[in-house]
């Protein structure tokens, strides 16, 4: 067929017509669904097909346009070689289309002015001296309010108005603005791993094609959640970069950004990277650690769920399963610290103390003093202001490792899919690869995966926004040696956009701004927010997302296992 006929180009132009259209109609249905204006889904199908039918020849000639602006052959070879450029681009779009259904269709958490930990951030925001001066801060609290610091000075510099709905839509730019830079950082750290095609597009999609970025970040943006997100990138950048000055810098920012950052990322700050080689540990010594830890868990989690009735925050556990609960998050444990420990090193002391960069360790300590005496001083010298009781502060964290985890079976593994994506899925599938690529960077990173696995145990994932970047980086790195079709990596993309919940209208059955909600959180509608909370997620809700993860993990084992090749 001749390719400058008519035939032929509309034959092109075709399928993206029903590509275009088929996501014009599901957002459209989307949209009618949750708003109950199904009435008007004539005229919305009439809508799709007009836009779809304008947006199609635009589509099919904008690479062609790209390349010739930036002076390159084949723009689709470039993004192969660096998909950087593109990815920034998306989640640009899907940024500013979030903030417009925040801003303009009210898409954003109803509770109080800012939501439940928001309302503090969101005051000091606006009057930033007022608050801090005036009483109410903790110690907890004054390890979170740099970003708020960040928001107020930046409107007071550029005389905007403090008015909430001015902090909130602030909030929101802040936090695109720190998605769209970590893609960058992740464009950086794709070479410096020297992460294959697969890897690339996997890791973007692992990273922010999920709830907690394209949602979560929109939807309740005065928290600090995506600045730790993004310190914790910043800092891996750093690190593999053997940059000391770096590494203290994003430590000293997180110290008033996110309460575990320091003590979750020393061991990387000690322990640079150091890539000198492996040997599998003595078997002996590494199931004695192993079976021991996994003895003295189900043992704690026994006697507090099951003997004592603690309930983590007041939420009810499923009792009858809880003995399954517990037998499962052991055998997560076993499995995933007998890959991790099978480094000899972890055995000798001479491996400790090479790999221990004193300096680092002075620095470290000092950062810790100056830190600890500082929030110490300031505390001391606001009125009002007070120390948490530190009994009640361990006994939450202890709680949420051993109870709020099991509170369904592997919740805790269940609620960090929901809410960072389905890219963890391949980290469970190839996890000894996984568990490969951490052991080779040094006793460091062994230790900073080994607190981060146990941290994960707190099913409120939202927790761990410092720590699963770099779960996602290692995953990365292990799919980035898979040679896969095209097909499969927008395939990756489609279930991640769908795992995200963007197309969902949380707020579509149930709100009015600044009003609080009534009725129960494990019930609808509530739900359509709380279910992507982990502790917080009903039976029901459980069981269905459980069923979609189980689904797509069989899924993601099928194509690989059928598709996937090595890259040689």
């Amino acid at each position: 067929m001749d390719r400058s006929s008519i035939q032929y180009n509309l034959i092109r132009l075709f399928p993206i017509f029903l590509v275009t259209l088929g996501i014009l109609l599901v957002y459209q249905c989307a949209v009618g669904f949750f708003y109950n204006s199904l009435h008007t889904f004539g005229i919305r199908v009439l809508a799709s097909l007009i836009v779809a039918a304008f947006c199609a020849p635009i589509l099919r000639s904008l690479p062609h346009a790209v390349s010739v602006s930036l002076g390159v052959t084949s723009i689709r070879t470039e993004w192969n070689k660096s998909p950087v450029l593109l990815q920034c681009i998306i989640v640009a779009v899907i940024g500013a289309i979030s903030i417009i259904n925040a801003l303009v269709f009210h898409e954003m958490i109803p509770v109080n002015q800012y939501g439940w930990d928001g309302e503090l951030y969101g005051n000091l925001a606006q009057n930033f001296q007022r608050v801090f001066s005036g009483g109410g801060i903790t110690d907890y609290s004054i390890q979170k309010i740099l970003p708020s610091a960040i928001i107020h000075y930046t409107l007071v510099y550029l005389q905007l108005p403090l008015t909430p709905h001015m902090v909130k839509g602030a909030f929101e730019i802040y936090n695109l603005l720190l998605i769209v830079t970590a893609v960058l950082l992740w464009g950086v750290i794709i070479k410096e791993m020297m992460i294959g095609h697969f890897g690339k597009w996997a890791g973007f999609f692992g990273l922010f094609m999920n709830f907690a970025m394209m949602k979560w970040s929109f939807y309740y943006p005065v928290l600090t959640d995506t600045s730790a997100f993004f310190l914790g990138i910043l800092f891996f950048y750093f690190y593999i970069k053997r940059n000391t000055a770096g590494m203290f810098v994003c430590m000293l920012l997180a110290s008033v950004t996110w309460a575990s950052f320091i003590f979750m990322f020393m061991p990387l700050f000690m322990f640079p990277v150091r890539k000198d080689g492996e040997k599998p540990a003595p078997a002996y010594f590494k199931y004695i650690v192993v079976i021991t830890g996994v003895i003295a868990y189900a043992a704690i989690a026994s006697y507090t769920a099951i003997v004592k009735h603690i309930d983590y925050l007041g939420v009810p556990s499923m009792r009858a399963v809880l003995p399954i609960s517990i037998l499962l998050a052991c055998a997560y444990l076993f499995f995933s610290f007998r890959e991790l420990l099978n480094d000899g090193r972890l055995f000798r002391l001479r491996s400790w103390l090479d790999a221990l960069s004193i300096r680092n360790l002075l620095l470290g300590i000092m950062l810790f003093i100056i830190v600890k005496a500082g929030f110490a001083a300031t505390l001391a010298a606001l009125p009002g202001s007070h120390i948490s009781q530190s009994a009640d502060s361990t006994r939450l964290v202890l709680q949420s490792l051993f109870i709020a985890g099991n509170r369904m079976p592997l919740l805790f593994m269940v609620s960090a899919i929901v809410f960072f994506g389905p890219v963890l899925l391949m980290t469970i599938i190839f996890w000894k690869q996984f568990f490969q690529q951490v052991r080779s960077y040094g006793l460091g990173m062994i230790l900073f995966i080994s607190f981060g696995a146990i941290f994960l145990f707190n099913s409120e994932s939202r927790h761990s926004a410092h720590f699963y970047p770099v779960l996602i980086f290692f995953t990365a790195k292990v799919l980035g040696e898979k040679r896969v079709a095209n097909w499969m990596i927008v395939l990756l993309g489609c279930l991640s956009f769908f795992y995200s919940k963007v197309w969902l209208f949380i707020n579509s059955s149930l709100l009015h701004t600044n009003t609080v909600l009534s009725g129960s959180f494990l019930e609808f509608p509530w739900q359509k927010y709380f279910m992507n909370m982990g502790i917080y997620m009903s039976n029901q809700m459980y069981i269905i997302q459980t069923v979609c993860i189980a689904a797509t993990m069989i899924i993601f084992w099928f194509l690989f296992h059928t598709f996937g090749k090595e890259r040689h």
